[in-house]
């Protein structure tokens, strides 16, 4: 069955996706079908749906396989995939009504061996966004008007989104302004603290060199005076010498 109906002017109207929330899975494994008897898996259809099929059958042995649906609004029961013997299978079938859809496995062939087979089955309820449109679109006016003003909210709140992603942005863009500006002022104290110790250090430097030139200085006052001392005593009290000059 087919997921595409027409509209009134001819075009195309298609499920855009499935409502995964809604998946119904059947799994077996190692399912025994006797010789001469047949297995089925009736599954209930809710919502127009996409049906995944997929078995094989243990040891490459065929089986015959086939599938059946009844729509609710109908009396009797459609072939969908007619009888067919495979030793496995894969593949999906979009069903685009409520009903029950039956799988069958019939081994009623063979009257010698069993079967073993192995399954998974996946029913995905479609989404029509079109369908629900026109179901919205033929509600009451108050309907309507909540509908518009929810419509109007989403625009608001899309909006809103731009607005906040802008605004991370921008916020973005100037804390990694302010990153760099505080990467530069750290590098900045970096050189201010390195010309500091520098300074430092000359002027440690300096003052080694003045207290060294006070003792060289205070050396040399102290031979001066002893110079004089044995120059008097050498004289005979003569007359004493001048006072040294005083240190600069």
């Amino acid at each position: 069955m087919s997921d595409t109906e027409y509209d009134e002017n001819g075009a195309a109207e298609e499920f855009v996706e499935l409502d995964l929330d809604k998946t119904l899975t059947w799994t077996g494994n190692a399912v025994i079908v006797q010789r001469g008897t047949v297995f089925r898996m009736p599954l209930l259809v809710p919502y127009p749906s996409v049906l995944a099929i997929q078995f094989e059958v243990e040891g490459g042995y065929d089986i015959e396989f086939s599938l059946t649906f009844k729509d609710d609004h109908e009396q009797d029961s459609s072939v969908l995939v007619e009888p067919v013997r495979v030793s496995d299978r894969e593949g999906q079938l979009d069903i685009d009504t409520t009903g029950v859809c039956e799988i069958i496995w019939s081994n009623e062939h063979s009257w010698i061996s069993s079967k073993t087979l192995s399954y998974q089955l996946q029913l995905a309820p479609k989404l029509d966004v079109r369908w629900r449109k026109r179901q919205l679109a033929a509600l009451t006016a108050a309907t309507d008007f909540r509908m518009l003003a929810a419509v109007e909210m989403a625009e608001k709140v899309e909006e809103d989104l731009r607005s906040l992603k802008t605004r991370t942005a921008d916020l973005q863009q100037s804390a990694s302004g302010a990153k760099e500006r505080t990467a530069s002022a750290h590098a900045k104290h970096e050189r201010y603290l390195s010309h500091v110790r520098r300074l430092e250090e000359e002027v440690a430097a300096a003052k080694q060199h003045a207290d060294a030139a006070a003792q060289e200085l205070k050396a040399a006052h102290a031979a001066e005076a002893a110079a004089r001392a044995e120059a008097a005593e050498g004289g005979g009290g003569g007359a004493a010498p001048p006072p040294p000059p005083p240190p600069p």
